[in-house]
């Protein structure tokens, strides 16, 4: 199955989405009332210009199904459903991490930082790959 110009489409989506979030992670609440021209030079809060990427995206999720449902793609295997869930939490911990900034990765509970958690997931996610990589040789 050749995933290059889909993962280059993924890796553009990927970069858009870091600018989004570069430019609005230090918005202040006052930021977000602010109005701006939006589509149409019409004035518009910046806070429904976020949400509205938020729900754009979102709603063209459901489009791409749609468009694979009605055009007969073969359906989804179990592990494309996982892997589904898995890029889910993947963005959730990528929006967590919005938040935190190079003093927070120092930030402890329980004998660990918040790095210490990121190594391990890191960790845990390298070792998955070795494990199915190697289990799944013929």
């Amino acid at each position: 199955m050749a995933r290059t110009d889909t993962q280059a489409l993924i890796d553009r989506l990927a970069s858009s989405y870091a600018a989004l979030a570069e430019a609005a992670v230090n918005l202040s609440n006052e930021d977000l009332d602010k109005e701006i021209p939006g589509y149409g030079g019409r004035p518009t809060p910046v806070r429904n210009l976020l949400y509205g990427a938020a729900n754009h995206t979102r709603e063209h999720v459901n489009h791409i199904n749609k468009i694979l449902d009605v055009t007969g793609h073969s359906g989804q295997s179990e592990a494309l459903a996982i892997l589904e869930q898995g890029a889910q939490a993947f963005g959730a911990l990528n929006g967590a991490l919005l938040r935190v900034d190079d003093d927070d990765l120092a930030r402890s509970h329980e004998d660990q930082s918040v790095k210490d958690v990121l190594e391990h997931v890191a960790g845990s996610l390298d070792s998955f790959v070795n494990f199915v990589s190697e289990g799944t040789k013929a």
